[in-house]
């Protein structure tokens, strides 16, 4: 394995999330623009400035033993090379350095937004020749990005087409039955009527009954459910207890609040906000005779 494949896989670990893999899309070429102005000010032989650039760009022939990434990244430099060329006479060197670090702190605030470590902290001041695998990482930075451009875990495209997002679990363990069972005593003692829909809102339960569904909806499985679906270093998880109610079915359509379940409705605001999604769990506390749940997005019954 090359010196770059190796680098190149360690990378792709801390860049698996494509909202940073975008923002370093943004943040390194920003940096390498900074660089290249600072580069082409320094040197005032525009030859020498080309050749510079030109020998970077042949060296990653051979370094990076892939013809494509090396066609792809020869582009890429190409047309920060044209930007930098349109820069330089009008930046100062305090105006490159403010730019360059926009370029760097916009990779850290990438990292942190979604919650990936940064690559250079796992080696810098690990070991004495931690500055040579900082030079190493910075040669190769823009092809690092570039591949992780094309191994990171979804595409850009997921950002805006529509998804199954359906998830499902069974709480089957002691602990969940026994929360179960208790909703389910405090429904029977409760002995609603038949002929309309019954609710009853969390926030108003007290004693066995309000435990009893707090366990079911802060229990691992449940949690896990969608720690599956949304990864717990990128989405923050939280019920929402003012949502959320014990609610009985009816057989009959009068007077009853199923009406509005197959009806075209928003639940609430939190659809325009991208990254953001909010679920409506039904859990069957007892076996489910005359109720079907369709989803959309199977087009089958659940």
């Amino acid at each position: 394995m090359s010196a770059y494949a190796d680098l190149a896989t360690r990378f792709r670990a801390y860049h698996t999330n494509s909202l940073n893999v975008a923002l370093h899309m943004i943040t390194t070429p920003v940096g390498i623009v900074a660089a290249l102005v600072m580069a082409r000010q320094a040197i005032d032989v525009e030859f020498l400035y080309e050749a510079l650039v030109g020998a970077y760009v042949i060296s990653l022939f051979v370094t990076l033993r892939n013809f494509g990434l090396w066609c792809a990244t020869t582009a890429w430099m190409a047309g920060l090379v044209a930007v930098a060329e349109l820069l330089a006479p009008r930046f100062t060197t305090s105006d490159s350095l403010k730019l360059f670090l926009v370029g760097y702190v916009g990779q850290e605030l990438a990292h942190l937004i979604t919650g990936e470590k940064t690559f250079q902290s796992t080696y810098q001041f690990k070991t004495p020749s931690w500055p040579m695998l900082l030079l190493e990482h910075t040669y190769f930075l823009l092809p690092l990005c570039i591949d992780a451009l094309v191994h990171m875990k979804e595409s850009f495209a997921s950002w805006i087409v529509a998804h199954n997002y359906v998830v499902r679990c069974k709480l089957v363990n002691t602990e969940d039955k026994k929360a179960l069972k208790a909703v389910v005593d405090f429904v029977t003692k409760e002995d609603p009527p038949r002929d309309c829909t019954a609710h009853w809102w969390y926030q108003r339960l007290n004693g066995d009954a309000k435990n009893a569904f707090t366990h079911v909806m802060e229990c691992p499985e449940m949690m896990g459910m969608f720690q599956k679906r949304f990864r717990p270093d990128c989405y923050a998880i939280e019920a929402i207890p003012a949502m959320n109610e014990i609610y009985v079915a009816s057989s009959h359509h009068a007077n009853n609040s199923d009406t509005v379940f197959y009806t075209q409705h928003c639940d609430g605001p939190w659809s325009v906000f991208p990254f953001c999604h909010v679920y409506r769990v039904m859990l069957a506390v007892n076996e489910n005779k005359q109720v079907e749940t369709h989803f959309t997005m199977e087009r089958n019954g659940g």
